[in-house]
């Protein structure tokens, strides 16, 4: 049994995989994996009969399966020993399946687990009649006896040549879990078309990877005159059903002994070879031939085919485990595209945004730098801007108070991010018409809010934001950097300050207020403030300063620059959240999970498990190509 051991490890872990895949993957919008026939493949048949920590050993399902009035009911009960099975004269006599498991059985094994979709029902011994009565319900008659071997459970299924869809639609269920269908045929129904048909499903020529092994009984044969036509009716019916009997039995019309359990069933061999008198005349009465062949069937073998033959259908590239990896990759793939769509819409690129003022970048770096002077350089500065501010006093009792150094900015800003809102909700509404993703999603979310609702919160929100704030974090990350991966350059900002400072008191109070960067000097720009600044300092340290002094000031230049970029990129950054969170909600992250689900490791986990399943099956194990995500190409 180890071979089914690890079998039924890779089982359990293929169904916690795909669990977790389809809980992740809900969003895509896809049949779910609960309602794909392979699930209930690997839920109806691989996981409840194999063993598993906890439960029951393993076990051989054997159905006995036929059309109407061909004595099927009367096989299974020669299999039972005593009339397990209620029979009628009447066609369609069994309409539901009856189950007999061995003695002890149900308490280690769930039969509504062995046959999803039935209601296990005990056999009523003062109602023996209740498989032959119509009920809605999907029922499943059951009981236990000593004379059932540990290892089987034996079923009579419903007529599959019934007038009542019903009744093919339940043997075709226990059809599934089998692993040895006892087939009854007759003279009669041997090539009867709903029988070709139900046993062609069997034998692999409609499902793929069918694979329970077939035990034939041609009943009501007329022995010895039937011995020149009986391998021509098996051999019609081998052919138009697919099917390759693993035995062979002939049981004789004899209405006494069928009603006594006294059938003899005498073995053939197929294909026909030589004639054997000796097994043509051999045969036990009441079934102990058929019971003895069942049992000397290789437990093992027989079990795992009929497992590898699930698995197939689990790895079926056409509707299996692979074609739904292929059916998530593909819906991903259009989230995708659909992601970007929406991410093009959040964002416009054309849009030029307002620049920072020279006065306000300038008073934020000043104000950097002042917090990085030391020793007698600092203390003069200190003092020079005290008597610059005492010069100034009067000027700006003139002039009034001095307007925040951002607010024309904000309001520019403002206009642009009104724009934007207006002009990416125009688009919204657009995909809502044309893309089938978006539209069900942009649907909802368009619905909760008005222009005029939004354009209200993002005036508000935006009014809360510390601009001035959020500039200085900008230039403290800009110029530390400055600093750092350039220490020539911090030195020759310290030289130069120093000598401003302590050098050209006369400038330093006149012009530039507190040494080498002054706001005066922001109307004529950054560029000029920079070259200025420096020059003007370097003329103060003197001519041997100007070569390092010309170089500083480009690198200067470069920073400010840069400063201002990452401030226009920290400001889209924020107009970009409050969109996600004032319109759009969670759809940008749905749809980004739904894209990113072929890379991700509970896809990945599928694909492996089932690899891992078929190599346990003794299979190909062509799976992991499926869980695995294409190399790109291009740019």
């Amino acid at each position: 049994m180890a071979d089914l051991a690890e079998f039924a490890a890779a089982a359990r872990r293929l169904a916690e995989a795909v669990a977790e895949l389809d809980r992740q993957a809900d969003g895509l919008e896809l049949t779910p994996a609960a309602k794909r026939p392979w699930h209930e493949t690997l839920h109806g048949k691989l996981l409840p009969q194999l063993p598993g920590p906890g439960g029951g050993g393993a076990f051989l399902v054997v159905a006995v399966v036929g059309g109407t009035n061909i004595g099927k009911s009367l096989i299974f009960n020669h299999l039972a020993g005593f009339p397990a099975s209620s029979s009628s004269k009447f066609a369609s006599g069994t309409k539901h399946p009856t189950c007999l498991a061995p003695a002890g059985f149900s308490q280690s094994h769930r039969l509504e687990d062995i046959f999803p979709g039935f209601v296990p029902t005990k056999i009523d011994e003062q109602d023996p009649d209740a498989a032959l009565r119509a009920d809605d319900r999907d029922l499943l008659f059951w009981a236990e006896s000593d004379a059932v071997p540990d290892n089987l459970l034996l079923l009579d299924t419903p007529d599959v040549d019934a007038d009542a869809p019903v009744n093919w639609e339940r043997a075709a269920k226990i059809r599934t879990a089998a692993d040895v269908l006892l087939a009854v045929v007759t003279e009669q129904k041997y090539n009867d078309a709903a029988v070709v048909r139900f046993f062609r499903e069997a034998g692999g020529k409609e499902v793929h990877g069918a694979d329970a092994a077939v035990v034939v009984v041609f009943n009501q044969v007329h022995l010895p005159e039937d011995d020149q036509y009986w391998p021509s009716w098996v051999g019609t019916f081998a052919e138009r059903t697919g099917i390759d009997p693993d035995l062979l039995f002939l049981a004789p019309h004899d209405r006494d002994a069928a009603k006594d359990l006294r059938l003899p069933f005498h073995p053939r061999p197929w294909p026909p070879g030589e004639s054997e008198p000796e097994a043509q005349a051999r045969g036990t009465a009441g079934g102990e031939s058929l019971r003895t062949a069942l049992s000397e069937l290789h437990f093992d073998e027989v079990k795992l085919r009929t497992l590898s033959g699930a698995v197939d259908r689990l790895a079926s590239p056409e509707d299996g485990v692979s074609a739904w990896l292929a059916e998530v990759r593909e819906a991903a793939a259009r989230f995708a595209a659909a992601g970007e769509h929406l991410m093009d819409e959040l964002t416009d690129s054309k849009a030029k945004w307002p620049p920072v003022p020279a006065a306000a970048l300038v008073e934020e770096v000043r104000d950097w730098w002042r917090g990085r002077r030391t020793g007698a350089t600092r203390r003069v500065a200190d003092a020079y801007t005290v008597v610059g501010g005492l010069i100034a006093q009067p000027f700006r009792a003139l002039r009034g108070p001095k307007p925040p150094p951002l607010e024309g900015y904000a309001k520019e800003e403002l206009a642009l991010f009104r724009r934007a809102v207006e002009r990416l909700f125009g688009q919204l509404e657009r995909l809502r018409e044309s893309d089938p993703i978006l539209a069900p999603r942009l649907a909802a979310t368009l619905g909760g809010a008005s222009r005029a609702d939004l354009l209200e919160r993002l005036r508000t929100d935006h009014a809360a934001c510390d601009l001035e704030g959020e500039l200085a974090a900008v230039v403290r990350t800009e110029m530390d950097a400055l600093l750092t991966n350039n220490p020539r350059a911090g030195r020759w900002l310290r030289v130069l300050d120093g000598a401003a400072v302590m050098g050209r008191p006369a400038l330093t109070v006149g012009l530039l207020g507190t040494g080498v960067i002054g706001t005066e000097l922001a109307a004529a720009g950054v560029t000029v403030v920079a070259d200025t600044l420096v020059g003007g300092a370097a003329a103060a340290a003197g001519e041997a300063a100007g070569a390092g002094a010309g170089s500083l000031a480009m690198r200067v230049n470069a920073k400010l620059a840069r400063i201002e970029r990452r401030f226009a990129d920290r400001r889209r950054a924020w107009l970009e959240r409050w969109v996600r969170d004032a319109l759009l909600g969670p759809l940008v992250s749905d749809v980004a999970h739904a894209a990113a689900l072929p890379d991700s490791e509970a896809f990945a986990a599928v694909g492996e498990a089932l690899s891992e399943l078929q190599r346990a099956s003794g299979g190909r194990a062509p799976a992991a190509e499926a869980s695995r995500t294409p190399e790109r190409t291009g740019g």
